[in-house]
């Protein structure tokens, strides 16, 4: 198995839309890109102002 020390923990309260701004994250950044994620930051970000 994965010892706990290399498990990136995710807070039960954090889940849906939201997941994906936590360590979730992580891969679709290493995946997709610094620049990719910043996109997705922004527009995430444009949709709680909105």
């Amino acid at each position: 198995g994965i010892t706990e020390d290399r498990i990136f923990p995710v807070p039960d309260w954090v889940g849906g839309r939201f997941s994906l701004w936590s360590a979730i994250g992580l891969p679709v950044v290493i995946s997709l890109g610094e620049e990719v994620f910043r996109q997705l930051l922004h527009g995430a970000r444009e949709m709680d102002q909105h």
